[in-house]
């Protein structure tokens, strides 16, 4: 038997709004948040030495390509429950799977 929790959120806007627009608002949210841990997880993003702002887009930027290249990478060829950090572990630390990794992009986006 399956058994019932209520949980009572508060949140503090400026602004008016309904149940459904507060709960889409508060799931944008998180969603970026996730984002954010994957990348200090993955690439250890907030212990980044580096100071040049230039420099520091650029990586960020690279660093999100990745990312989404992974998530693409495990869309299409692995199983739905397997995490993310599973996918950079099983993929990316081994020359033969990265190279297979890297032929996924260019079979499936024609990349030559």
């Amino acid at each position: 038997m399956a058994k019932t929790v209520r949980w009572t959120v508060l949140y503090i806007s400026s602004k008016v709004l309904t149940g459904e627009k507060l709960l889409y608002h508060a799931r944008m949210e998180w969603r970026v948040e996730s984002m954010h841990w994957l990348l200090d997880v993955h690439f250890s993003e907030d212990k980044s030495k580096i100071r040049d702002m230039n420099v520091e887009k650029l990586l960020n930027t690279s660093r999100k390509i990745a990312l989404n290249l992974v998530r693409l990478f495990k869309e299409v060829n692995c199983p739905k429950n397997l995490s993310i950090t599973s996918v950079f572990k099983q993929n990316l630390f081994d020359l033969a799977k990265f190279t297979n990794f890297l032929g996924v992009f260019r079979l499936n986006f024609k990349l030559d």
